[in-house]
């Protein structure tokens, strides 16, 4: 009774925790009926979502139309979205182009002379210092039979590396460069995330002065709980935790942790099967929370929609909401209970830049978590069980005004009695949000 659940158990953040929730988006930014439609309505929908962040690709082959003439109007697009709602843009400068060596008309087939790369960045930010601050060097380099074909490999992403940053902080003086998202199970198909940024580090001697952000995506194979554990896979905690101590001997411990893409999808006839919807809301919720609560500085959800309707292929169901094959009709497509849930985290998790893990304040056994909020207004307690409902006492002064939010936002008054609230917990998250602190 009362173990910590991970390896920290009060983080104290350098800005608000809910800067660092994001979304991993495709927004569409061409000019088609359709894809005006789309812009139009997931932009409308981040306004309620509000994440500090969202990553999107910014494709060199698109934005470099012809051979050395750039094209920024589609990031402009992505851009004028991003700005309404006060969010920053992750820029992800990814992929190989079919106008340089190799010639590849594949466009995750990475360029032969990596400064053919380093000049599409620099270009990119000398255009974009005003407007972005984040860049991210390539996506999932470590699976390279999806993005580095024909297969990976870290001393030529370390070669891109060091010839992209480079050009990127001689044209942005405030650049933050973020270390490509690493893919980090193992399927046998890939190199897994630890080795694969142990080779980058061994090939890139001076990797922590040429990145600023150690960015990670701890997907869950199979797509299982992110507390479960067991020989195949530790839990999200002790998996953030172990980076941790990686970070600490490759020389990176003072670089921040990103969980740069993390998601459940709802595919369930995949190969891998997906969760239902219920599940994914929650474990998103939880999986953040659990993130956060290990010192990570970002977690980004993938995605924001689905982009089909296949059950069996996984790739179609990771959204917030469901496939909308005709954007330009009246029919607007569905929330899920995902969309909700994470609206609702943004909002409780308010102006806190202070974490705190409660498990022996309050004696908890190792299936209830309970996070405590503080800094900025008020104070506000994460609460969940893996098991079945249980009860759990929540200290609260007698003076403070509560309020139970469950994860779909609904909102009641709560009674402080003899100094606690009495609340339910249970595979859901809950929140009990304080007020009148002073």
């Amino acid at each position: 009774m009362g173990e910590p659940k991970g390896c920290r158990t009060d983080v104290q953040f350098d800005a608000p925790i809910a800067a660092g929730l994001g979304l991993s988006s495709h927004i569409e930014w061409l000019d088609t009926e359709a894809d005006i439609a789309y812009r139009a309505y997931e932009t409308a929908q981040w306004a309620a979502l509000r994440p500090g962040v969202v990553r999107r690709d910014m494709t060199w082959a698109t934005l470099e139309p012809r051979l050395g003439e750039v094209d920024w109007a589609p990031v402009e697009k992505v851009l004028d979205a991003v700005q309404s709602i006060d969010a920053e843009l992750i820029a992800l400068l990814d992929y190989g182009h079919p106008d340089y060596p190799p010639y590849s008309t594949d466009s995750t087939v990475p360029p032969d002379n990596p400064a053919d790369f380093a000049r599409f960045a620099g270009r990119f930010a000398q255009d974009h210092a005003a407007a972005v601050r984040f860049y991210e060097l390539w996506n999932e380099p470590n699976a390279g039979i999806r993005f580095w074909r024909p297969t990976e490999d870290p001393d030529a992403y370390g070669a891109l590396v060091g010839a992209a940053a480079p050009a990127i902080r001689a044209a942005d003086d405030d650049a933050v460069i973020v270390l490509g998202g690493l893919f980090w199970p193992d399927l046998l198909v890939n190199t897994p995330g630890p080795d694969f940024l142990d080779a980058v580090a061994n090939a890139l001697p001076d990797l922590s002065s040429l990145v600023d952000v150690i960015s990670i995506h701890p997907y869950r194979y199979p797509f299982t709980a992110p507390e479960h554990a067991d020989e195949g896979q530790p839990s999200l905690a002790n998996e953030i935790c172990d980076t941790w101590d990686q970070m600490d001997q490759l020389g990176l411990d003072q670089h921040p942790l990103w969980i740069g893409e993390l998601g459940w999808h709802t595919a369930q006839n995949a190969l891998f099967p997906g969760s239902d919807e219920q599940i994914q809301a929650a474990w998103l919720v939880r999986a953040a929370m659990l993130s956060f609560a290990q010192g990570a500085a970002q977690f980004t959800w993938y995605t924001f929609r689905d982009l089909g309707v296949d059950q069996s292929d996984q790739e179609d169901m990771f959204g917030l909401v469901s496939f909308d094959a005709d954007p330009t009709d009246d029919e607007m497509p569905r929330k899920k209970p995902a969309f909700s849930a994470f609206e609702t985290f943004q909002r409780m998790l308010s102006t806190h830049d202070k974490i705190s893990d409660a498990s022996i304040q309050l004696a908890l056994p190792t299936d209830i978590y309970a996070y405590r909020l503080s800094g900025g207004d008020g104070l506000t307690w994460v609460l969940w069980s893996t098991g079945v409902s249980a009860p759990l006492d929540v200290p609260a002064p007698q003076h403070l005004n509560a309020t139970l939010v469950t994860m779909d936002g609904a909102a009641t008054e709560h009674t402080v009695s003899d100094g606690v609230i009495q609340v339910s917990v249970g595979p859901e998250p809950i929140y009990v949000h304080l007020t009148g602190l002073n």
